[in-house]
């Protein structure tokens, strides 16, 4: 018909499932909103009072989100998940939202039975104190007081002008009966429905035997929940058989009130498992012992009951999900006409956001006039555990959990759930992919810490970068690590172990300056964890652990090592094993949050080494040192780290120069400054550089060194001597030797080389 005016191609996105990639179609469909745009400026406010890690989040990522945060699309349209709270009227379109389960029952559309729940009058089993369940094992007939106390009960039970009971129902049990018919005959009923569910607990083999023989088989009221007498029944029996018999009679029943003649234990039950009030068997059993309680009936008495408008499964258990809460209708406020569910479900996000509050049971689903523990109607977040102190998630959470939190948090005006983030990276392979079943790219994390140690993995993570940058995953990058660090710890004990002696009662120790330095240092690095944790900064923490084993292995050790070594104990060896000693167990305490296994293996292992050095039983029972006001720098600080930054410019020199610090060499300058501060550790210098002296020159600038690298025959000679004694020590570390096996040494000089002259 010439109607087309134009007939082009157009480009544009597609979207496609992330998980299958099949092309989906997008249609518009009406949903429920939270209006989140209108608490922006809240949010923002609220986020302002949370550290985050990385930083930058804060204003970046997560900032951006809430500037720009969109009206929350809560409604779902799925089977399973939270019902969405909205009853919609089918007459006036009128809407309600439901607030609690009390609101079920205050606009529930059909008026309730009510159930005058009366137990039986006084026994001849409650007088001589016998078990009486069906079958019943001896005749247990109403005393003259039972019938008595029926009688005056019937009097307050009498209906008002115009009311009437639908029915009386009883246990078939013979003190029921009887208490039945007494109350049909002065109300005029003339039937009486007798219901087997309605039976006292069988009591099985102690039917007939003293009620305190059956007591003293359970342990305890809990006991008797799923562990019925032999032959006989648990209350988790008893409840099934009553929440049927209520559920049944409440709904054939509605707007009516009858009668219903039964025991302790089953009427207990209606009233709280039969009635589903959702109790759980900690709480039923604490109900039992309530002393006065309501909900336990003594003889004769009665108490009025109503079936909650509530959704229940099949089994009677209430269950808030579909389909049985689509089945609860409710009465219009508008019109008085029949309310229905809409059949949307909430977003599982929400669910994630509210947490907080279905954790404290700030809405208790138990009405308050039980007074049940933790069922305050006005119940306030315990702000011990809110807002949280600290929470951690993948930083893909910034538009997930994290957010969710925030956005139910600040809407209930409750401020920020939590003070500190640590938003992690993704976890890469080695060429910086993403892991994914599909690429076969994923690393299994079981199998890599039975290969390295769950310690070591653990970690990696830690140190080998912060947690806001990506991880890209290579097995050699631990093992590296675990070489460098743990490895090393766990040599620094074996040192110990290998040259440690037991000191006679009457040795004083005699500290070097050594000894006092890395005890300094130790306190600083308490200080320095303990700050890093304060802040959340994880990964400093873990590397200040690290630089720290390191100095302690490559200078404390190294320089100690003579006086570990020597034969007999004397003050100066009895000094640095006592602070080796108290160094390692210090260190295992700052390591115990980050590598627990080892940090244990470390802490017992020092206690058999020394006695009374580790007091707790374990490591992470020890007390977290205090944190100091501030990092000292003593003098003995100060001469250690001028003499450390020496050595390591002269090692830099020789490196320069190519001698091999095997090479021993005639001296060392340094300026006057620079000597005199290091001067009462020269020995320290001397012994790291291998030079036969540390001397002052005016020459030399501040901060700087010059190796005289001028080689005698005596120096070369004695650098074979070395190389000769490198060469035997390898050598007997490969034959897995100690320092007690002697050996004979062959050398073959026919093959010439430099230790042909030695």
């Amino acid at each position: 018909q010439n109607l087309l005016f134009n007939e082009s191609d157009y480009s544009h996105e597609y979207p496609f499932c992330w998980r299958c990639k099949s092309p989906l179609l997008y249609y518009a469909q009406a949903s429920w909103f939270i209006k989140m745009s209108a608490l922006r400026h809240q949010l923002i406010k609220n986020n302002q009072k949370i550290n985050w890690v990385p930083e930058h989040l804060k204003e970046g990522r997560f900032g951006e989100w809430l500037r720009e945060v969109k009206d929350w699309a809560l409604s779902r349209e799925r089977y399973w998940g939270t019902p969405l709270p909205v009853w919609e009227c089918k007459k006036c379109d009128h809407r309600q939202v439901v607030g609690s389960l009390e609101d079920l029952n205050k606009n529930r559309a059909d008026a309730p039975a009510t159930l005058i729940l009366m137990r039986h009058g006084e026994a001849e089993s409650n007088i001589k104190g016998f078990c009486s369940s069906y079958p019943e094992q001896k005749l247990n007939p109403l005393t003259e007081r039972g019938r008595k106390q029926v009688l005056a009960s019937v009097k307050k039970i009498k209906p008002r002008s115009g009311e009437k009971i639908a029915a009386i129902y009883s246990s078939d049990l013979l003190r029921a009966r009887e208490t039945a018919q007494i109350v049909a005959d002065e109300l005029k009923i003339k039937n009486i429905i007798f219901d087997p569910r309605l039976r006292e607990i069988n009591t099985g083999e102690f039917s007939g035997r003293p009620v305190a023989e059956y007591q003293n088989y359970f342990g305890s009221f809990k006991d008797r929940f799923a562990r019925p007498a032999p032959q006989g029944e648990s209350w988790l029996d008893v409840a099934g058989r009553v929440r049927d018999f209520t559920l049944e009679v409440s709904k054939k029943h509605l707007g009516k009130k009858i009668i219903v003649v039964s025991h302790m234990d089953p009427l207990f039950l209606i009233q709280t498992s039969g009635g589903v009030w959702g109790l759980d068997e900690t709480e039923l059993a604490y109900q039992t012992t309530v002393k006065n309680s309501s909900l336990v009936l003594g003889t004769a008495e009665f108490a009025e009951f109503k079936l909650n408008n509530w959704p229940y499964d099949a089994g009677g258990n209430l269950d808030l999900h579909r389909p049985y809460v689509d089945a609860v209708s409710l009465k219009c406020s508008k019109c008085s006409g029949k309310m229905e569910r809409v059949k949307d479900l909430v977003d599982v996000w929400f669910d994630s956001g509210a947490m907080p509050w279905a954790s404290q049971n700030k809405k208790s689903k138990i009405p308050t006039s039980l007074k049940l523990r933790g069922a305050s109607k006005n119940q306030k977040l315990n702000k011990s555990e809110f807002p949280a102190d600290y929470i951690c998630e993948a930083i893909d959470q910034t538009r997930g959990w994290f957010y969710t939190l925030l956005a139910v948090s600040t809407a209930l005006g409750e401020g920020a759930p939590f003070k500190n983030v640590i938003s992690l990276n993704h976890v890469l392979d080695d060429k910086g992919e993403k892991m994914s079943k599909s690429k076969g790219n994923i690393v299994d994390p079981w199998s890599v810490g039975e290969k390295v140690g769950f310690d070591a993995m653990r970690w990696y993570f830690y140190a080998v970068n912060t947690p806001g940058d990506n991880k890209l995953f290579n097995l050699r990058d631990i093992e590296n690590k675990k070489r460098r660090f743990a490895d090393t710890l766990v040599n620094s004990f074996l040192f110990l172990e290998t040259y440690h002696d037991r000191a006679p009662a009457a040795l004083s120790a005699r500290p070097d300056i050594l000894d006092k330095w890395v005890l300094e240092r130790l306190d600083n690095l308490e200080t320095e964890v303990s700050g890093y944790f304060e802040a959340y900064n994880i990964t400093s923490a873990a590397r200040a652990i690290e630089d720290f084993v390191d100095e302690l292995s490559n200078w404390y050790i190294r320089r100690s090592r003579r006086k570990f070594q020597k034969q007999n104990m004397d003050g100066e060896k009895l000094a640095a094993q006592n602070t080796l000693t108290e160094v390692l167990k210090r260190t295992a305490v700052l390591l115990a949050p980050f590598m627990p296994f080892l940090a244990e293996w470390l802490y017992q292992n020092l206690k058999n080494l020394e006695p009374g050095s580790c007091i707790s039983q374990s490591v992470h029972l020890e007390r977290w040192p205090i944190k100091k006001t501030q990092i000292k720098k003593s003098e003995v600080m100060k001469v250690m780290d001028k003499a450390r930054a020496v050595v390591a410019l002269g090692l830099a020199e020789r490196a320069r120069s190519g001698l091999r610090v095997r090479q021993p060499l005639n001296a060392l300058y340094l300026s006057p400054s620079d000597y005199n501060l290091v001067g009462n550790v020269l020995y320290l210098v001397a012994e790291e550089l291998n030079v036969k002296k540390v001397l002052s020159d005016r020459k030399v600038v501040k901060d700087s060194v010059v190796l005289d690298t001028e080689l005698t025959a005596e120096l070369k000679e004695e650098g074979l001597v070395r190389e000769l004694t490198r060469n035997i020590n390898e050598m007997r570390r490969e034959a897995q030797l100690t320092p007690e096996d002697k050996i004979i040494l062959y050398y073959d000089v026919r093959a010439g080389g430099d230790f042909r002259e030695l």
